[in-house]
């Protein structure tokens, strides 16, 4: 049974026989069950067209404006057509008005895609600016989005598809921005393409590797969003623009690990890596770093003095970050065994940094590790007269 906008498009197809502007464009080619097919294009009313709620371009956005509403969109709805149209003008706003000024200046110079009852898979930004513009001026040519229509029977393995290879593209249309990114590779993984079919799908942007990579990362910020509570607010990651922090801990931690010898760490070190990401101190580069501090049985145990008896993560970052600090010191020191005096320099730099009037030096853990310097010190001082002892004879 046919759609009420279906039945709308084709009454409109049939009563304007100029809508086919095919004869001054030529055709399009479309690639959807396995081959490309040439489609005609047509000039259609805005009027007639919703926003696609899938578009991934906009999904973390989307996602947060349905949490805050308590409720889903329906771009068949004019107040919700209005509230998606906003989305979309509104992310980077920079972009969109270089945009809107060529809309203005040279027309709609490529056709949009639509599905055959009207929802746009292509186009969606210059819908929404055309029917700004016409809002505004009345101007007829702002009234009308040109757009080649799918058959029935395309389904969302090619839609995605389709949405993919044109939207991943290397021209002028807006980014995606990391985080809608991943959340497209997953609607495709959900729409049960392969890493296989999704890799093909974006032009080998990406390997078969690494979209499985990238559905792991997710999966991590997904857990991160659970643990503080936040579940589904993908805007969060996006606004503080830490996604390069989870591809880190996943690339360069936790996959590692997993393929190692001390894969049972995994728990606790992603657990340190949440608190270090949410603490904002420390960078990607040092989240790095936890995977050396895994394998490190010393630096390891360092680490986990973040953790009470009972195995829970102290509630405060400063606890994480300075077990975490110390924990790095030591995989450094390990890494410059070879080079005793650089280590020694910066033990004295340290040292020195102390305020002999801190409270600190009072308690007895600060006076233990005091004398276990002494005892370290005089370590190699017996060492080294050993070996003057050994020479002179």
């Amino acid at each position: 049974m046919k759609t009420q906008r279906e039945l709308a498009i084709d009454a409109y197809i049939q009563q304007h026989p100029d809508a086919n502007v095919t004869p001054l464009t030529g055709p399009r080619d479309v690639l959807f069950h396995g081959s490309h097919q040439s489609l005609p294009v047509l000039k259609l009313p805005t009027s007639l067209l919703v926003f696609n709620i899938g578009n991934g371009r906009f999904a973390a956005e989307l996602i947060a404006q349905q949490q805050q509403l308590k409720r889903n969109l329906d771009t068949a709805k004019p107040e919700d057509a209005k509230i998606v149209r906003k989305l979309l003008l509104e992310q980077n706003a920079g972009e969109t008005e270089v945009l809107k000024a060529d809309l203005q200046k040279n027309g709609q110079l490529d056709p949009g895609i639509i599905t055959f009852d009207g929802a746009v898979i292509n186009a969606n930004r210059r819908m929404a600016i055309f029917q700004t513009l016409h809002e505004a001026t009345a101007d007829e040519r702002f009234e009308f989005l040109k757009v080649v229509r799918l058959p029935r029977g395309v389904d969302e393995k090619d839609l995605w598809k389709i949405e993919a290879k044109l939207q991943f593209g290397r021209d002028f249309r807006l980014e995606y921005g990391p985080i809608n990114e991943l959340l497209k590779i997953r609607v495709g993984r959900q729409s049960g393409l392969s890493e296989l079919q999704i890799s093909d799908a974006l032009g080998g942007r990406y390997s078969v590797k690494d979209v499985a990579e990238k559905l792991e990362i997710l999966k991590l910020i997904d857990s991160y969003l659970h643990s503080i509570g936040k579940s589904g607010e993908y805007k969060i990651i996006q606004e503080e623009r830490i996604v390069e922090k989870f591809n880190s801990l996943q690339a360069n931690v936790i996959s590692p690990l997993k393929r190692g010898a001390h894969k049972s760490e995994i728990p606790r070190i992603t657990e340190v890596g949440f608190s270090m990401i949410e603490g904002k101190k420390h960078s990607h580069w040092k989240i790095r770093k936890l995977r050396d501090v895994a394998e490190l049985k010393e630096a390891r145990n360092t680490l986990y003095t973040s953790f009470d008896k009972k195995g829970k993560l102290a509630t405060k970052g400063t606890t994480v970050e300075d077990a975490f600090d110390a924990a790095e010191f030591i995989v450094d020191a390990q890494e410059e065994k070879e080079r005793p005096e650089k280590l020694a320099g910066k033990a004295l730099s340290a040292l020195k940094e102390i305020d002999v009037k801190h409270e600190a030096i009072a308690k007895p853990e600060f006076q233990k590790i005091l004398g276990d310097i002494r005892a370290e010190a005089n370590r190699l001082s017996d060492g080294k007269a050993k070996k003057r002892g050994k020479a002179s004879r």
